[in-house]
């Protein structure tokens, strides 16, 4: 037997190439400080003495991929053990007048992760988690309009109707 993964996707949303163009993170920006098995933490070298930004990469082993899930029984995998992955950023963003260096000088935390949980089989491809990945951003950028905005103000029901 050949198994395959499908989504539950509009016919709209082309299954072709997935992929994501990172930016703004190079090895010669972070340094590893906290490396341990299902863990690592970078620092980011480049931040100033004492607001130090981090990025971390953590794993774990899951062993029911269905907990909590309302997935029937008779669909389950045979084994049910998964992976879940954690990606965080930690920054500090600086907020001054350009027009007036006499201005008080601001630091606002920024924190963003994402964590996904997939099964251990070998059916599960990077390009798979990459999809997923595209349409969480697809959820920012909802019928082509950025909704940050209106959640970032409290809306949920971001939906245009065209």
């Amino acid at each position: 037997m050949a198994y395959t993964i499908s989504y539950n996707r509009p016919t709209s949303v082309p299954a072709a190439e997935v992929s994501l163009t990172p930016w703004g993170v190079t090895s010669e920006q972070y340094a590893s400080t906290d490396v341990k098995p299902g863990s690592a933490t970078y620092v980011n070298i480049s931040s100033p003495f004492g607001r130090a930004e981090n990025a971390q990469v953590r794993s774990r082993t899951v062993q029911d991929i269905y907990k909590n899930t309302n997935v029937d029984r008779a669909l389950h995998l045979p084994t049910k053990q998964g992976t879940e992955c954690t990606y965080s950023l930690n920054q500090l963003w600086s907020i001054d007048d350009a027009e007036d260096p006499t201005a008080p000088k601001y630091v606002v935390p920024f924190k963003i992760r994402v964590t996904f949980t997939v099964a251990n089989i070998p059916e599960v491809l990077p390009a798979n988690i990459l999809d997923g990945l595209r349409q969480i951003g697809g959820l920012i950028h909802l019928d082509g309009q950025n909704t940050l905005a209106q959640v970032l103000r409290g809306a949920t029901d971001v939906v245009h109707n065209s």
